[in-house]
Formats: structure tokens, sequence, C-alpha cells
């Protein structure tokens, strides 16, 4: 941690593996709608079996009665790849 006049930071990070053993190759769905006929398919993604998923960020405190997140979120797959971020804010009463 990095503590100052009155705050401090703790900087994070970490980094995974996932592996589906059940994911399985591209399926066809189908369906039809009630009343019609006729029916309809779609096929569906290739789901990916194994992906890394990393995190990085910096959590705060201003005071005793303050604390804040900054983080992002990764998710990194031979076919799909994912980013988010997310912000967040406490203030104790």
């Amino acid at each position: 941690a990095i503590e100052g006049n009155g705050y401090t930071l703790k900087p994070f990070a970490g980094v995974a593996w996932e592996h589906d053993g059940r994911a399985d190759n591209r399926r066809r769905v189908h369906a039809n709608v009630a009343g019609m006929s006729g029916s309809f398919s779609q096929l569906t993604y290739a789901p990916t079996k194994s992906a890394t998923v990393a995190s990085a960020g910096l959590a705060f405190s201003l005071g005793r009665s303050t604390e804040g997140r900054v983080a992002y979120y990764g998710r990194y797959a031979k076919l799909h790849t994912s980013h988010g971020a997310q912000i967040g804010l406490t203030h104790r009463f």
C-alpha cells in the first residue's frame, strides 16, 4: 500500500486460467413459433474451451469513511475476447 496525507492507494492484479471441458463444437438450435407453420434454425457460436482472465486496478481510501476502486477486467480466448471496467465509490455515514 502507498500511504500519503489522508489517503491510501492499494494496487492489485490477478491472472487466472479458465477451462471448460464440456464445451462442444457448434450446435444448431431449432425453433418454431406457435400458431405458425414451419420452423427455423440458427447455428450457435463456437464455444471456447480455454481462456486467460486478467484483472488489474487500484483501490483507494480517502480518510476514514470514503473508499473507491477503479479496475479493468479482461478475458482472452482464441475466438472471443472481452474487456470491462469497474468504477466504485463508497462513503460511510
